[in-house]
């Protein structure tokens, strides 16, 4: 009952045009262009394609992900979404469950009646990429595969509230090889925010 109400939103949430998920598309149809890096230019391509108006505030290099999404039309490219952030919430779980004593099958459970993981996927955010790399870590780190949790806190750096921490908690363990990994793929990060917005 619990999982059925927390994905009960999702029969409405095309009817709201898919919520933030319209920062995403546009994000991704504007990528490679100035366009870009200018609120006003997002909003004035969602008014355009009749899309909710929702800031992009992610940085730029992230936007690059979602170009093959903008090549769909825009309520396919949702629920493709909505798909795949439902994927990487159930490989979360079965990843983190064992890894924190809980039987796969209600680690499964528990991530589908997660209320707000499940909100985050509906709405078209990217909870469920955000939860699978700090499960990944914990894994990684619980198995001193420090170059690995160094390539998985890289990649969460979109999200910096959430890579400072286990960036610092890694440094508090002197894994330092997995910490120049991290600074590496923050430089990519960097690099990919110059490309995206057009150079």
């Amino acid at each position: 009952a619990a999982i059925a109400a927390a994905w009960l939103p999702l029969l409405g949430v095309g009817l709201r045009g898919w919520l933030d998920f319209s920062a995403f598309y546009a994000a991704g149809a504007l990528a490679f262009t100035s366009e870009l890096a200018s609120l006003p230019a997002v909003v004035a391509y969602q008014q355009a394609h009749g899309l909710p108006i929702t800031p992009w505030v992610y940085p730029a290099g992230l936007a690059l992900l979602y170009v093959p999404f903008s090549w769909l039309p825009y309520d396919m490219a949702a629920m493709l979404n909505v798909a795949l952030e439902a994927g990487t919430l159930a490989l979360a779980a079965w990843i983190g469950g064992p890894l924190f004593g809980i039987p796969r099958r209600w680690a499964l459970a528990g991530v589908f009646a997660w209320a707000p993981a499940a909100a985050g996927a509906i709405s078209g955010q990217n909870t469920g990429l955000a939860l699978l790399l700090v499960v990944g870590t914990a894994w990684a780190l619980a198995r001193r595969r420090s170059w690995l949790a160094g390539v998985l806190v890289g990649a969460l750096a979109y999200k910096p509230q959430l890579a400072v921490p286990q960036a610092g908690a890694m440094a508090w363990r002197g894994l330092w090889r997995g910490l120049a990994v991290v600074v590496g793929l923050v430089g990519v990060h960097y690099l990919l925010g110059v490309i995206a917005p057009g150079g």
